[in-house]
Order: structure tokens, then C-alpha cells, then sequence
């Protein structure tokens, strides 16, 4: 499961893109693979704890470089062994019929009694379940401020370097 953000520089980040090139490039990399470990990092938290296994399975992607076109792209993904279901936690879904096993063994491991799985599975078949959202929302709280975070991060990672020199 993806969800998709495009960020169009600020003027910081595309002053630095034009001056240092494809240092500038690998700087804006590893400053995309920070933030998004950090927005992994919230999606995580977004997430029930009674769901270990989707909770468990985000990662952030290392950057795609796209050196002398100017295009970098870091992935943060959920999914793996909860890749059946992520999309339902995440969108939500309409009211449907569940299998009981599952929600017998769920019962039985949470609640202490498995024969409380029927009442769930009878309450999931007739009750919409709303998305939670829980890696669009951390995108969102993350974009105000991108541009800046990734420009001051570009300079001390250019810095760093010595590629790119403190103003006096």
C-alpha cells in the first residue's frame, strides 16, 4: 500500500539543486529517506496495537535517484505479510461477512473467550468500518514545513561535506 505525495521544491531546495547539482541531488536523497523514516515512524503510532503485523511492517524505501533529471524518490510503504489488509485498515471498508476462525482465535488471544468472535463477526457484517488513514495523516502533518526542513537539512548535509560553506 502507497500513498503518493509529491513535493515541488521550495525556493531553498531548488537554490541548492541549481548551485551544488548532483550533490545537491544526494543531499535532497538522504533528507527525503529522513523524513521519511519520520513520517514511517508516525504512521506507526496511527496504527491499533492489536495490529502487530501491519504495525510491523512499514519501512522506508532508500532514494531512487534520477541524477541529471533532478528526481529523487523515497517510498514509505506498509504492507508485507498485512498486504491483504492494509488497503481495508487504511480506507475502510463497507459492512461485510468476516470468517469466523480468525475472529474466533482474535477473540479468544484479546478477549479471553472465543465464542465472543460470533458477536463480532455479526457487529463487522453490519456496521461500516471507517478508514483510519493511518499513513496519509502523517503526510499531511509533515508538509507544512517541508520545504524548509529539507533545505536546512540539504545545507548541513552539503556542509558537512565541504561542499557548501557557512555564510559569514
Amino acid at each position: 500500500m502507497t500513498v503518493r505525495v509529491t513535493m515541488v521544491g521550495g525556493k531553498r531546495v531548488a537554490k541548492f539543486l541549481k548551485k551544488y547539482g548532483d550533490e545537491a541531488i544526494r543531499a535532497l536523497g538522504a533528507s527525503l529517506l529522513a523524513e521519511g523514516r519520520e513520517v514511517e515512524r508516525l504512521a506507526r503510532n496511527e496504527i491499533r496495537s492489536d495490529m502487530g503485523i501491519l504495525k510491523a511492517s512499514g519501512f522506508t524505501e532508500l532514494p531512487e535517484f534520477r541524477l541529471g533529471g533532478g528526481t529523487v524518490t523515497v517510498r514509505v510503504k506498509f504492507g508485507g505479510p498485512a498486504a491483504k489488509y492494509a488497503p481495508h485498515v487504511h480506507y475502510g471498508t463497507k459492512a461485510y461477512w468476516i470468517p469466523i476462525a480468525p475472529l474466533k482465535e482474535w477473540a479468544s488471544r484479546v478477549l479471553g473467550d472465543e465464542k465472543l468472535g460470533y458477536a463480532v463477526q455479526w457487529k463487522l457484517a453490519h456496521v461500516d468500518r471507517p478508514g483510519t488513514f493511518f499513513l496519509e495523516r502523517p503526510f499531511k502533518r509533515r508538509q507544512n514545513g517541508l520545504g524548509l526542513r529539507l533545505a536546512n537539512d540539504m545545507r548541513r548535509r552539503l556542509e558537512s561535506r565541504g561542499i557548501a560553506g557557512r555564510k559569514k
